[in-house]
């Protein structure tokens, strides 16, 4: 299955020692301390604010059903120097117990016991002796280590962030590397960053302003990636210098010693993301400040790359240096790590504002032009996935407008995923997650929606479409801990829920998620080997128009290979009057596919051949000679209309089961509800076959449906289902819904919106296969057999389901398992060499009926009673079974006398390799191991079915087969073409 994740979180650092995480002292008055010492620490009395987490207030309010964090309990206190320690007059929420000083180490020691109720700590130090400050009073090196530690403790972050964070497997270092705070201007050119400006870890705060300094020490940083086992995503400050650039990859590797302590490196196996700055497209100020004037300042000194060809766009000049930074930042980072091709270890990412793909397909042509490949530096190409609600008028409103622009976000991200492919690149997201801040009432419905149980379904739906749609890497913004307001949404869990996270709907939602859950890839236009892929030419995935294609104009379309190998690919065109035979290049992921291929109107034209891999492909298009109508005399000069294209594998994959095409199977009986109906013609030109059949135009819910099919359609383990569709361009439907029946209709898939509420949503009985195709063009739409739960089952009915609009349907039915390549050792004969025999009343009976699944003939088993069987062994030519291979049999059941097992049987030496549908009635081997493996129910009788069963579960793997048994307990049956199914 091709999947895509993990999930991450955007980081904060929550030490045990709360004095961390202070702001700047003041004096006991309230006015900003300026005596302190190299470190930070005061040098006179001075009062300092270490927790305030009080909800509700003017600045985070109104939040009426706030709840206040509990910082009640006793913090142990300690510092160099003497003092009298109180708490404010206006704020008296705590008592000192068990203070002593120690003159010889110049130690004071002191437990401060704060009562409940009152989340603002604040300690005075008054009356201040300190032998080690320069002034003689003040103190230092003050450590309050929280409530639950040992005083002596050396863990340096609190048991519940950690415990919060280490469920995923990427944080994000934002606010830590304070990214987004530092000033872009030193009052005569744009500033710089050098490493002596750094926060250090010996500093007396890692929060707070003193000496202009901004961020945390990365040395904290390294700790906690390594103290929660995740890869670190940085945000390399937007003035930092070559050597602060090269600095900071020497210690994320080798670690150094600050203040006689040594801070270990980053562990080894764990990767470093790397992003330079963050929102430099304006999302944040002093970032997009910076990189605009640095870019202005750059071209302005002349020899820049940045406007190599001309522009005089000083946005433009922008953009670009947005991409040649991060390829500096990259070659920084390899001359200290070494070449890093696969992306191992440093993983450069880039980060542009939301649903703007057309950034990356605007600048990427002048960087490859200039430097070269993107995918040569940049390991990832994405956005900020966020989505909000455009009804707040209630609660319940919030919701069902969220689901709705949440539906929207799946053909984002495929955006992103198709321009990430073409270039060789993952599609990521550097921060993301539901939106929902208001003002007045509708904040307070906003609220409740965070709260609300309904949050944990939608955030995970999200990032299951996420991955759906090809998305790769993706961190949630914000975490773990901080407190919710009308305005500000982002907190994951709310700090009253630290001991307990599993409180909050968001962290619920993403938990599942966070270590890597897999999804089904559905993006793109599904080819399979085994099919005759065509989709629709005239929209890109990106959505652009390509109906009548212009000189220099590109097309993109995502391809989600199924079998891997060679295809040939082709188009067809409509006539133009007075047009002459253009030109297009074929593009497969940034690499040319021979050269320009004349294109002529109302034709099919052969372009060449594509070499693909299984998974994700993106194919361009690129018009060299199309419409240009400033090019006289003939303003429709190389024009020409497509209207498809074509995917043929060169070698195509057996056993493609085609059930319904230009009439319903025999014996089935129809229907239609809704006003819908069964009207079969040729209007769309068919797909396959001479005719299709349309649905009505109708509003709400309308399908036609057949039940009862004579011949089932068998579905095999690892099969797909499909159906051929065309959606009318001028009244496309909001929902498209295919439904099979094997005795019930509970296995159902849709498209685009989730209006039909039948089944249960994220089910077999409703599962979402992805968004609408293109409308105006042929699409095939496919699902899993194992998501809607029809593997092994057999299928009499299926419903073309509608919500709105109209809509044409033609050929319907499996595709084989991903990769699948038959390799069929019997058909019409048993293998050479191979000595035939019979038992229990059985004998070898080559018949031309029923009419063959393969070839001519098939061989019946006789009718008789209990166990009977006819077999082969000591084929001269044996059949090899690879790793990972199927072994299968075709089986038709005859309908008046079927078995009450089946069974087959594979000798490489022995016969202890078996498998049996039905009863456990044949007691040969033993039940539950490969000499006896149960490998499903009966199929339905009356109509051809594939039995098979892994290798690995009969003991088959690696192994050379030289006999085969077809066995039964009573009644009789038909078999066709035997033998393994890789892939």
């Amino acid at each position: 299955m091709l999947s895509a994740g993990p999930l991450g979180l955007n980081a904060s650092l929550d030490f045990v020692d709360a004095m961390k995480s202070v702001r700047d002292w003041t004096g006991l008055s309230g006015q900003l301390v300026s005596a302190r010492d190299a470190n930070g620490w005061p040098t006179s009395d001075a009062q300092i604010i270490v927790i305030d987490d009080r909800v509700n207030q003017s600045w985070n309010g109104p939040d009426p059903k706030a709840v206040a964090p509990d910082i009640s309990g006793t913090y142990h206190l300690s510092f160099h120097g003497q003092a009298l320690v109180s708490p404010p007059n206006w704020n008296v929420n705590f008592t000192v117990q068990n203070a002593s000083y120690d003159a010889a180490s110049n130690t004071t020691m002191a437990d401060l016991v704060v009562s409940p109720g009152n989340p603002l700590l604040i300690v005075n130090f008054a009356g201040t002796q300190n032998s080690a400050s320069p002034t003689g009073a003040g103190v230092s090196d003050v450590k309050l280590i929280r409530p639950g530690y040992d005083p002596a403790t050396s863990q340096v972050f609190t048991t519940e962030s950690l415990n919060a964070m280490r469920p995923f497997g990427t944080l994000r270092y934002l606010d830590p590397s304070g990214a987004n705070n530092y000033l872009w201007y030193n009052g005569s050119q744009v500033a710089t960053l050098d490493w002596s400006q750094r926060r250090l870890p010996t500093d007396s705060s890692q929060a707070d302003s003193y000496h202009g300094k901004v961020a945390a020490s990365w040395e904290y940083m390294i700790q906690l990636a390594n103290a929660t086992n995740t890869d670190m995503w940085i945000n390399v400050p937007g003035p930092a210098t070559d050597d602060y650039v090269t600095q900071l990859a020497s210690l994320i590797k080798n670690g150094d010693t600050v203040g006689g302590v040594y801070y270990p490196g980053l562990k080894p196996g764990l990767k470093v993301d790397l992003e330079y700055s963050n929102e430099v497209w304006g999302g944040t100020y002093q970032p997009w400040a910076y990189n605009t004037h640095a870019a202005s300042q750059e071209v302005q000194a002349g020899g820049s790359a940045l406007n190599n060809d001309g522009s005089t766009d000083a946005t433009v000049w922008a953009n670009r240096r947005y991409l040649q930074r991060t390829m500096q930042i990259t070659d920084l980072f390899r001359r200290v790590f070494g070449p890093d091709p696969s992306y191992a270890t440093i993983r450069p990412v880039l980060g542009w504002q939301e649903r703007n793909w057309t950034y990356y397909v605007n600048t990427f042509p002048w960087f490859e032009s200039t430097f070269g490949q993107p995918k040569n530096w940049f390991y990832g190409l994405g956005n900020a996935n966020y989505w909000g609600p455009s009804d707040y008028s209630s609660v319940n409103a919030i919701f069902r407008s969220l689901a709705a622009n949440e539906e929207g976000t799946y053909a984002t991200t495929q955006n992103f995923t198709t321009v990430a492919t073409y270039y060789g690149m993952k599609n990521v997201a550097y921060e993301g997650g539901p939106s929902l801040a208001n003002q007045g009432i509708y904040g307070q419905y906003a609220l409740a929606a965070m709260r609300d149980p309904r949050m944990e379904a939608m955030v995970q739906t999200h990032y299951l479409d996420w991955y759906a749609a090809g998305g790769d890497q993706a961190n949630v913004f914000n975490g773990p801990f901080g407190i919710l307001t009308p305005t500000i949404e982002w907190p994951l869990v709310e700090k009253s829920q630290a001991k307990k996270p599993s409180l909050s709907p968001r962290y619920r939602g993403v938990l599942d998620l966070a270590a890597g859950a897999r999804q089904e890839v559905t993006a793109g236009v599904p080819i399979f080997a085994a099919a005759a892929n065509q989709f629709p030419a005239r929209t890109d995935t990106l959505g652009r128009d390509f109906s009548l294609p212009k000189s220099g104009q590109d097309a993109d379309w995502l391809l989600n290979v199924k079998t891997g190998g060679a295809y040939s690919l082709s188009i067809s065109t409509n006539a133009v009057s007075g047009a002459e035979p253009g030109q297009v290049q074929v593009y497969l992921n940034d690499q040319a596919i021979g050269g320009p291929i004349f294109v002529s109107a109302s034709s099919t034209i052969a372009l060449g051949s594509l070499p693909l891999s299984a998974g994700l492909s993106t194919l361009r298009l690129h018009v060299v000679r199309g419409t240009n109508p400033s090019d006289p005399p003939n303003a429709s000069r190389y024009a020409w209309s497509p209207i498809a294209i074509f995917l043929h594998a060169a070698t195509r994959a057996g056993n493609a089961v085609t059930w319904l095409d230009d009439a319903v199977p025999a014996g089935a009986t129809v229907g239609s509800d809704g006003g819908d109906a069964w009207t079969w013609g040729a209007g769309a030109t068919p797909h396959s076959g001479s005719v299709d059949h349309r649905s009505n135009l109708a509003s709400g819910e309308h399908q036609h449906f057949f039940t009862g099919a004579a011949s089932p359609l068998s579905v095999n383990a690892g099969d797909t289902l499909y159906a051929w569709v065309y959606l009318d361009p001028a009244n496309p439907p909001k929902e498209l819904m295919l439904q099979w029946n094997d005795g019930t209709w509970s296995h159902r898939a849709y498209w685009g919106s989730d209006l039909i509420a039948w089944g249960t949503s994220g089910t077999a009985s409703r599962y979402r296969a992805g968004i609408l195709p293109a409308a105006g063009g042929w699409a095939q739409l496919s699902v899993p057999a194992a998501a809607v739960g029809l593997e092994g089952r057999s299928v009499r009915g299926m419903a073309f389901t509608l919500y709105g609009g109209q809509a044409t349907w033609d050929d319907a039915g499996t595709l084989p398992a991903s990769g699948a390549a038959a390799v069929v050792w019997v058909d019409d004969s048993i293998p050479a060499g191979a000595t035939a025999g019979a038992d229990g009343g059985d004998a070898w009976s080559w018949t031309a009926g029923p009419t063959p699944h393969s070839g001519s003939l098939v061989h019946a088993s006789g009718s008789a009673a209990g166990e009977h069987q006819h077999f082969f062994a000591n084929a001269a030519s044996p059949l090899l079974v690879n790793s990972g291979d199927t072994l299968y049999a075709w089986v038709y059941l005859d309908p008046a006398n079927p078995p009450k097992e089946l069974m087959l049987q594979w000798n490489d030496g022995t016969w202890l390799h078996r498998a049996y549908w039905g009863s456990d009635l044949i007691a040969w081997g033993t039940a539950g191991t490969a000499s006896r493996y149960h490998a499903g129910m009966l199929p339905t009788a009356g109509g051809w079915v594939r039995l098979s069963v892994s290798a690995a579960s009969v003991g088959l793997e690696g192994r050379s087969v030289r006999g085969v048994a077809f066995t039964l307990y009573d009644g009789q049956a038909t078999w066709d073409d035997a033998g393994t199914i890789s892939g």
